[in-house]
Parts: structure tokens; sequence; C-alpha cells
């Protein structure tokens, strides 16, 4: 590979990821402003693996929608520790009402949408400056 090529290959794989990240923080906050809100019960916690070992734990809760449905959900992201949200524990949950599945329950860590969008932004900046640098001096 041409080593002028590696700059601009960087700068596309970190902004892939910086988009990415915005995206997700970006469901997430239209979830919470636009998402109908309903007091959910965890009912349990699915434990799973973690790709290099450990575990991961997402709750698992149920709630009523407003049409009176009776809905089990997991949230999307997942944790590498229980956290407070032990089975029997009430929560408050925001579901999309177009599809009652996708859900947030407040409290439950949604950092790291957010911690990538701010390394890849600090990331995109340094090839960027080399992309400009490169082409205009």
């Amino acid at each position: 590979m041409p080593s002028w090529l590696a700059v601009p290959l960087a700068w596309l794989a970190t902004a892939a990821l910086f988009g990415c990240s915005l995206w997700a923080q970006w469901r997430d906050l239209s979830l919470r402003r636009n998402g109908v809100r309903a007091e959910g019960e965890v009912t349990s916690v699915r434990v799973g693996t973690r790709p290099k070992g450990g575990a991961n734990y997402t709750p698992v809760v149920c709630f009523t929608t407003t049409d009176d449905d009776t809905i089990f959900a997991e949230p999307p992201i997942n944790r590498s520790w229980k956290g407070r949200f032990r089975t029997g524990r009430q929560v408050l949950v925001y579901y999309d009402p177009a599809n009652p599945k996708r859900i947030r329950i407040k409290g439950h860590a949604y950092l790291a949408p957010g911690v990538f969008i701010l390394i890849s932004g600090v990331f995109l900046a340094l090839p960027t400056s080399l992309i400009i640098n490169h082409i205009f001096y």
C-alpha cells in the first residue's frame, strides 16, 4: 500500500466510527425525547459471555404499553456488571410506540456512543489537519 494512502484510509475509518456513533446517539436521544414512558419491572437479567472472557449482563424488563399490551424487552446495550438492575426492581422505560421492543431504560449506561463520538472526533482532527496541510501547503 502506498504511504500516501494511509492518512486518507485512517480518516475514512475514523469518520465511519464517528458516523456510526453519532447515529446511535441520535437514536437514543430520539427515543428519550419522542418515546412513550412506562413503568416497568426487571423480570430477569440475561447473562452472556464476552468475546475475551467474562460476562455481559442485560436486564429484561416487562412493561405495559398504552394499548394494554404486555411487552418483555431488553435494551440494546449490555454491561459487564449487573449494576442496580436486579430482578424485581421498578424502572422507567422509554419505548417506541411503532416498535415497543425498542426500549431504553432510564439509568442504564448509554455512554459508549458518546465516548466513541468524543474519541473519534479527536482522532478525526489529526488526519484532517494532515490532509488539509498536504493539499494546501
